[in-house]
């Protein structure tokens, strides 16, 4: 990549960042895929109008490095920013040694062969995956170019936590990056035990990790970040008191791992989804905000599943696309995946302004069942725009992405 092209490219991650604030200074949301208007933030939760999602221009499943051995569970997906250009971060868990395992992809260059980055230490979840840098500034250096990966520890299902630093040399194409290098190595959050794998988010130069414990609640840790200090923004020793999430409607309980996204950057309002079981009823999820100004909860609330074929098989992925300030949420659809065929579904909308959920499926051989919870990732300035990774039948990860949606 030249040097022209590498200002284009950076210059082209700040516009993308000053039309997501731009939009939510405003209090508007753009046109959606299918011409409908997105509610202001004052209208949380008030509109009953439904968005019909657009799952047109989603490419064909293709293969990750594949991991000797296989993986096991799901994958988790970040956000790699660079200097040189946006790129993405794979993290899993190793079916042979239950240690977490990172691929890195940087701009459009190829990833790199799976690394191990758990000095020893085994994982019993699947991993979360955040990038440490916002878009709490426009000034790129102020950027950290760190991530952060958190699991559940195999020797006392506590929530550990990685920082490491992306390499921020140009990538040229066909060049992969190099590792990332180790900033905080693995360390306990607190000494709670969770029955769940953590999810991760940064709203508001805050680390949010939410995950369930054996009471079937959902708990949210807040840590704030030192933004003006880029080489040491993370510190274990600042994480607030944890916050209890609260109970679910209905007799309802919390079920499987949860998952969050930074759904209001400039106000700081992240959305915490999980699935919720009942004895005799039908699996659900359910959505809740947080608010991270004043440390507050709403109540908790159903996203519609339609249509009543498609039904909720797996643990929800969520991501956000800050141009068009529209969520999409993922599940895998079935049950009984070793004799049929379980496909990805999504619908994108906002708050309960849910379209049909529609598969995520190229046509391609039946083979291709997935066997656990997708993870996704928006707002990338790659080819393609949104992506989803999930695990198949054969045991590695694949993905699929669409450029829809792109402001």
């Amino acid at each position: 990549m030249s040097n022209d092209e590498s200002n284009k490219y950076q210059n082209s991650i700040l516009l993308r960042r000053v039309l997501g604030l731009s939009a939510a200074l405003a209090g508007l949301w753009s046109l959606n895929a299918c011409g409908g208007v997105e509610p202001t933030a004052e209208e949380l939760g008030t509109s009953a109008q439904k968005v019909t999602a657009d799952p047109a221009g989603w490419r064909q499943w293709t293969p990750e490095p594949s991991n000797s051995g296989g993986w096991t569970g799901g994958p988790a997906l970040c956000e790699a920013l660079t200097p040189s250009g946006d790129g993405y971060v794979l993290v899993g868990r190793s079916a042979t040694t239950n240690r977490y395992r990172i691929i890195l992809r940087q701009f459009f260059t190829a990833a790199t062969s799976p690394a191990d980055i758990s000095n020893l230490t085994t994982f019993n979840s699947k991993p979360a995956c955040t990038s440490l840098d916002g878009i709490h500034t426009l000034d790129s250096s102020l950027w950290n170019y760190q991530i952060a990966v958190v699991g559940k520890n195999a020797s006392n299902n506590q929530f550990y936590i990685k920082t490491m630093k992306l390499d921020t040399e140009p990538a040229f194409l066909g060049d992969p990056p190099t590792q990332p290098t180790t900033v905080v190595n693995w360390i306990s959050i607190d000494g709670n035990q969770y029955a769940s794998a953590p999810a991760a988010a940064v709203s508001q130069a805050a680390l949010l990790v939410v995950g369930r414990r054996s009471d079937n609640r959902l708990y949210l840790h807040q840590n704030h970040l030192f933004i003006l200090t880029p080489i040491d923004p993370f510190h274990n020793s600042n994480w607030e008191a944890v916050r209890q999430l609260p109970q679910l409607p209905d007799g309802y309980t919390a079920a499987g791992d949860p998952a969050i996204a930074d759904t209001l950057p400039l106000n700081g309002v992240v959305t915490i989804v999980t699935r919720a079981t009942k004895a005799l009823a039908a699996t659900r999820l359910y959505y809740n905000f947080f608010d991270s100004a004043t440390g507050t909860f709403q109540s908790w609330a159903q996203i519609p599943i339609s249509p009543a074929s498609v039904t909720v098989g797996s643990d929800p992925a969520f991501e956000v696309d800050l141009g068009l300030q529209l969520t999409t949420l993922y599940f895998r659809s079935g049950t009984n995946c070793a004799s049929q065929p379980c496909r990805v579904f999504q619908s994108s909308g906002y708050v309960n302004l849910w379209g049909p959920f529609t598969q995520i499926y190229d046509g391609g051989p039946a083979a291709d069942t997935f066997t656990d919870t997708p993870a996704a990732l928006g707002n990338l300035m790659l080819e393609g725009h949104h992506i989803v990774t999930a695990r198949n039948s054969s045991g590695q990860f694949i993905t699929n992405s669409t450029n829809v949606g792109v402001p």
